[in-house]
């Protein structure tokens, strides 16, 4: 097969730079380099400092400079455009893999687009609608995004992260070829046996931005701080800007936790150096405050072996059993301090969750995963 793979264009690949959905399109691109053999076209935005696209024998990258004053002077043309326009023309990056398509890829098996219904119509133009998947990772499609009957026709298939995402289109159209396929992780990278140790490690692995909840899980410790705990505990946040920038909402999260000397903010971590600090978590917390439609870190927690907190997010409780604790948004940060004093003081319920989450791991192993959706592209 060979096929084309539009990335979102934010960041690059492979993924040095981290995201959830350039992170799964790299699991799926080195499964293809051992099992598939695909012919791969993979176009994402230029990062100067990424060499890792020379280990692929069966993949080609096509990088769009987003950074160059062409690219800038594009965008700013076609944002214009748009707003004169009633007919949607897409932005300065999907027009710029558009004209790459048309010059050097015109025959294709198939095209998969990475969570940006909006790049949609564009390609359809391009190579109509039989070639064209749509992998859809959050809520981005839905009853209030633009042309969302048109995209729908436009496609052949609809591939998505949790029946969450799949009950928003079906809205739109409640004949749609949708299939649900949760994301997936590599199980030997991420599982390792825990060391037993007296202080029991909290942990947080995200982005550091409101909608994931962190602000809630920090004030959620101060109040366990101020009571007895049968144990040891500290919190550890994993998650930031690569180069260290911090921004507004990431400085108030600091000074709100500056007194506690039991919170530690880690900083960015390469994915390849993430298991080893799942292995250092006992507890994961997914305090997400928006619809979360299949968090990585989620699963991540689930095949490292930890026990987990979460909120009844978007389509998180469909990735959990009674290996989580579920707790309402509504009252966020008393629910945390209460379900998080609760296993400090019940250890072995810890050990009990753990040992859930390790036999439930099995299902997200990235090998099925790339294999079922290399079918859905199909």
């Amino acid at each position: 097969m060979k096929m084309i793979i539009i990335s979102p264009g934010a960041l690059t690949i492979p993924a040095i730079n981290g995201g959830a959905v350039e992170t799964l399109i790299d699991l799926y691109l080195d499964y293809n380099e051992i099992n598939l053999h695909n012919e791969i076209i993979v176009f994402a935005n230029y990062e100067k400092n990424n060499n890792v696209y020379k280990k692929y024998e069966y993949t080609k990258f096509e990088y769009i400079n987003k950074n160059s004053k062409i690219f800038k002077i594009k965008r700013v043309i076609y944002g214009v455009l748009n707003k004169l326009s009633m007919k949607k023309l897409g932005n300065a990056y999907i027009n710029a893999v558009k004209k790459i398509c048309k010059k050097k890829y015109k025959f294709v098996d198939k095209i998969l687009i990475e969570n940006m219904p909006e790049y949609v119509l564009p390609i359809n133009r391009l190579y109509g609608k039989k070639k064209i998947v749509l992998h859809q990772h959050n809520d981005f499609l839905n009853t209030d995004t633009p042309n969302s009957k048109e995209i729908i026709e436009a496609l052949s298939k609809i591939i998505v992260v949790s029946n969450f995402v799949k009950s928003k289109i079906l809205e739109i159209n409640s004949t749609a070829n949708i299939e649900v396929l949760y994301n997936g992780v590599d199980l030997t990278k991420f599982y390792k046996e825990k060391k037993q140790k007296k202080n029991i490690v909290i942990g947080y692995v995200g982005r550091i931005v409101p909608e994931k909840g962190l602000r809630e899980l920090i004030e959620a410790i101060k109040i366990i701080n101020k009571k007895n705990i049968a144990c040891e505990y500290s919190l550890n946040i994993i998650g930031g800007n690569k180069n260290g920038i911090e921004d507004t909402y990431c400085k108030e999260c600091k000074k709100i936790a500056k007194d506690e000397k039991n919170i530690h903010f880690l900083g960015y971590k390469d994915n390849s150096l993430l298991n080893e600090e799942y292995c250092k978590i006992d507890v994961s917390i997914v305090p997400s405050i928006i619809d979360d439609a299949c968090p990585l870190s989620v699963i991540e927690s689930i095949v490292s072996g930890c026990a987990l907190i979460c909120t009844n997010s978007g389509g998180i409780p469909e990735l959990v059993s009674d290996n989580a604790i579920i707790i309402d948004r509504s009252n966020i940060i008393n629910d945390l301090a209460d379900k998080i004093e609760y296993l400090l003081n019940n250890c072995n319920k810890i050990e009990e969750m753990k040992e859930k989450s390790r036999n439930y791991a099995i299902q997200y192993d990235s090998s099925n995963y790339c294999l079922n959706l290399n079918n859905n592209i199909k």
